[in-house]
């Protein structure tokens, strides 16, 4: 970890972010999980065309 994160856990350690701050923070870190765990489940990363695929087609402008 960057040096810089420590910096950033001791800070909030010492002064806690607002309640709508952690609520905002446990929302987002929810949505993550929940996005990871239907990739997961369901598959959705082989329905999804990569970018290398020879079938799409992708037209850049100069």
């Amino acid at each position: 970890m960057n040096p810089r994160h420590f910096l950033k856990m001791s800070q909030w350690v010492r002064n806690p972010p607002s309640r709508q701050r952690q609520i905002l923070i446990a929302t987002v870190l929810g949505l993550c999980f929940l996005v990871y765990g239907i990739e997961q489940i369901f598959g959705l990363q082989e329905l999804l065309p990569t970018p290398n695929d020879p079938k799409v087609r992708v037209k850049i402008k100069p």
